[in-house]
């Protein structure tokens, strides 16, 4: 995936230009990092807590909860931070040129991973199984397969790739000054920050790891997954600096092992 995604946009214009460090940037980075942190252990209880009963028991409200938690931790909470130091959304490739954000090439890399990461997750994907036998009709997949994708842009791809990649790759490559130090780096911690919900909450049964793994399984697994999955991501980030695409792949890329507990939770 590594050689393909940085075959793909070898020759990409990147969207942005870095933009210089300030004084004690490092730590604001490791503090973000830490809260960061913090939310994923706690998960969603603490939102949970200040609902009514009716409105936290739901698997769709749950959902909801979850994603306005994962913006406010992964997206506004650091956006405000860099902010007061003059950042812009344009700085962490959210660029409002959309002639260039949507060029060719970036349809073309869109396309070619999206059909890579596809691929692998139909036919060689757990969570795809209901999908490869035939479980759901051609009207449910019609309608969720959409809908999913437009949450998954928003969930899983601006909340995740907005903090990884537009934020700590982005800055870490300028702190560190080597952009790929940057991706290993912030691929690693990617993948790490997925074990609490494997370990804490049963995430671990969705990769086939059971419904109780052990912790150190779940970050040993996670570092030999995720954190190569986000080399790739980091690959593209490098070459292109354009969140909009790294948010389609990233949905893209979680939208088949997503799909059979959408539609459930959904109703669809």
């Amino acid at each position: 995936f590594s050689l393909i995604a940085y075959a793909v946009s070898f020759k990409a214009t990147p969207l942005i230009e870095e933009k210089a460090p300030f004084h004690g940037e490092g730590l604001a980075l490791l503090a973000l990092v830490l809260l960061l942190t913090g939310s994923i252990v706690a998960g969603n209880r603490p939102f949970e807590s200040m609902l009514p009963a009716s409105l936290s028991n739901e698997d769709a409200e749950r959902s909801v909860i979850s994603m306005v938690r994962k913006l406010l931790t992964f997206v506004i909470i650091p956006f405000l931070v860099y902010r007061r130091f003059q950042f812009r959304p344009t700085d962490f490739g959210l660029s409002p040129d959309w002639r260039k954000a949507f060029a060719p090439r970036s349809i073309m890399i869109f396309v070619v991973m999206s059909a890579v990461v596809l691929g692998l997750n139909y036919f060689g994907g757990r969570a795809a199984q209901p999908v490869r036998d035939g479980v759901f009709t051609s009207g449910q997949l019609l309608a969720a397969i959409p809908l999913l994708f437009l949450w998954n842009y928003v969930e899983v791809g601006l909340v995740e790739e907005f903090f990884f990649r537009g934020l700590l790759q982005n800055r870490l490559a300028v702190i560190l000054k080597s952009p790929w130090g940057a991706i290993f780096i912030s691929a690693l911690i990617f993948g790490l920050v997925h074990a609490p919900g494997m370990y804490l909450r049963g995430a671990g049964a969705v990769e086939g790891l059971g419904t109780e793994p052990t912790l150190l399984f779940c970050i040993s697994y996670c570092i030999a997954v995720q954190s190569v999955t986000g080399i790739f991501f980091g690959i593209i980030w490098y070459k292109t600096r354009n969140l909009w695409l790294l948010m389609g792949i990233h949905a893209m890329t979680d939208l088949l092992p997503h799909l059979a507990k959408f539609i459930a939770t959904w109703s669809i």
